[in-house]
């Protein structure tokens, strides 16, 4: 499984039209092959007057996200630039699972409750 994050800095006076408008955006991505999951969080800056949110889709396989990028990704992004231009800031990263990392977390977790 790999993550594909999008993270978003949104000016507050358009943030309102831009939270209806990325539901939306979400519903059409996950209808690309390999989508198949989105959660969308809303990330907390406490200094900040814009709002920051991070979508994080989960995609099946690297090859369906290289997929996304050759045949989707430059249509997608144009749409998001057309209608908020400047007023976003937008940042992407790749992430891929990897399995040992939750087993060591899972057993930290497991060893704090039988301290308590």
């Amino acid at each position: 499984m790999i993550l594909y994050e999008v993270n978003l800095t949104v000016e507050a006076s358009i943030y309102t039209l831009f939270s209806n408008w990325i539901q939306e955006h979400i519903q059409e991505m996950l209808e690309i092959k390999g989508f198949v999951k989105a959660n969308l969080f809303e990330v907390i800056e406490p200094e900040s007057t814009d709002y920051h949110l991070s979508i994080q889709y989960e995609v099946e396989t690297i090859a369906h996200l290289e997929h996304y990028f050759q045949h989707h990704a430059a249509i997608m992004h144009q749409k998001g630039n057309d209608r908020f231009g400047a007023q976003i800031k937008v940042s992407r990263r790749i992430l891929r699972y990897k399995n040992q990392q939750l087993k060591h977390l899972k057993s930290l977790t497991q060893s704090n409750k039988s301290i308590h």
